[in-house]
């Protein structure tokens, strides 16, 4: 990975959490089928996979490691994950374990815009394959399910394990 794109994704996390929504925007819902997921559902799975005994509390598992953030003090484990909220978590992950080597240049879907704040982190994501596109779009609105969030955890996971025995 390029050094110039390693610092926009890095400059990208740290300016991309402070944009606002807008009340009209338009929020695309996960499907009927699948279960939506939650800060809680990522803590849970991040856990899961990282942690070397069963900790009784993921939430503070996740802070201590550098995976998750509060905000303002507080966790938000209720608190719905978006698809371009989700690449930015997943980047710090990436970024704490030192996994970015395993990008891979791809083509991004049509609707993220060269511009948007989360341009960088999507690419990233997308290039190490943690996230698809939902009928060939990235759909960054739509809530994260909790099949998408395992599945992401465990390919991180098989990029860690890749990367020690190295």
């Amino acid at each position: 990975m390029s050094g110039l794109l390693m610092l926009l994704i890095l400059s990208s996390l740290e300016t991309g959490c402070n944009k606002s929504i807008k009340r009209n925007e338009v929020h695309y819902r996960a499907e009927p089928t699948m279960h939506i997921a939650t800060r809680d559902t990522l803590a849970f799975y991040l856990t899961k996979y990282f942690s070397h005994s069963e900790p009784s509390n993921p939430e503070k598992f996740v802070v201590n490691s550098g995976f998750m953030r509060k905000v303002d003090g507080k966790f938000f484990g209720n608190d719905t994950l978006k698809r371009y909220k989700f690449t930015i978590v997943l980047t710090r992950i990436i970024f704490a374990l030192k996994l970015e080597t395993y990008y891979e240049d791809i083509s991004l879907p049509r609707d993220i815009d060269t511009i948007s704040y989360y341009y960088y982190t999507a690419k990233l994501v997308m290039g190490l394959h943690l996230l698809k596109p939902v009928g060939g779009l990235f759909m960054p609105e739509r809530i994260v399910t909790s099949e998408e969030v395992e599945e992401a955890v465990k390919k991180i996971r098989g990029y860690y394990e890749m990367d020690s025995k190295e």
